[in-house]
């Protein structure tokens, strides 16, 4: 297992590189139009597609903030300064092996948002996404362990290579022609199992915080996506970019409670 020391320095460099993507976030979304008229209809800021955005961005930048805020409580940051100092004394230590971990775990980040953004949420159920999306990464990163971490990636690739596998076959197209929920269905399936190996791995490498760590992930994966959705969906009236199964009962939930 990765010391804690290594894993709070990696913790500082992800958090300034992520820190820099919100910040990009938000400035792209400050581009959008937050209100007007357009076809001689009013809209307003709270149903603006700039919204989403900013609250992603803010989202990240505050999480951010906290991670980065942790590990210089952990003095990463003055161990990260010794290295480059090291380095340029040229004393005889690996700048790449004392940053492989921070650039691994910058690396899975960068590859789950890219996943998420361009493969999944155009394609599946919003809720499905949110829910896949956070069991993945809170599981993956976490627990605070290499082993769980490099097991975590390599689930995400193999399923995220399973679905373009099936987009580029065409077997996406012709399953959903079968049940238009079928794509949502093998994105419950994967949370399904990802959640079960978790499980555990969780118990194989920290056993004395199993229960705990199992708990966070299984709670805030859940907890996000029924708050996101029916506040975006019922509160602020936005269409998601996929409504599918699990939507749909949302809608049907929400129409006969009306």
């Amino acid at each position: 297992m990765v010391s804690k020391e290594k894993m709070r320095q990696a913790d500082l460099v992800t958090a300034v590189v992520l820190l820099i993507v919100g910040i990009a976030i938000i400035a792209h979304a400050l581009t959008m139009p937050m209100e007007g008229a357009y076809g001689g209809v009013a809209t307003y800021w709270y149903v603006s597609p700039a919204l989403f955005p900013l609250i992603i961005g803010g989202m990240i930048i505050i999480l951010c903030i906290v991670l980065a805020v942790n590990a210089v409580r952990e003095k990463a940051h003055s161990q990260l300064l010794q290295i480059i100092k090291n380095y340029r004394s040229n004393r005889n230590i690996s700048f790449s092996e004392k940053f492989k971990s921070s650039a691994s775990r910058v690396l899975i980040v960068i590859a789950y948002i890219s996943g998420f953004v361009y493969l999944y949420i155009p394609r599946t159920d919003f809720f499905l996404n949110v829910l896949l999306f956070l069991v993945i990464f809170i599981g993956t990163f976490y627990p605070d362990s290499k082993r769980i971490m490099s097991i975590g990636a390599m689930l995400a690739s193999s399923f995220a290579l399973l679905f373009i596998m099936l987009i580029v076959t065409g077997a996406a197209d012709f399953l959903n022609n079968i049940f238009p929920y079928s794509m949502d269905v093998f994105v419950l399936i994967q949370v399904a199992a990802i959640t079960i190996i978790f499980h555990k791995l969780i118990q194989q490498h920290q056993p004395e915080r199993a229960q705990k760590l199992f708990t966070v992930i299984l709670v805030t994966s859940f907890t996000v996506p029924l708050v996101l959705v029916p506040l975006f969906r019922y509160g602020l009236r936005i269409p998601l970019p996929v409504e599918g199964g699990i939507i749909s009962i949302f809608n049907l939930v929400y129409y006969l409670l009306r």
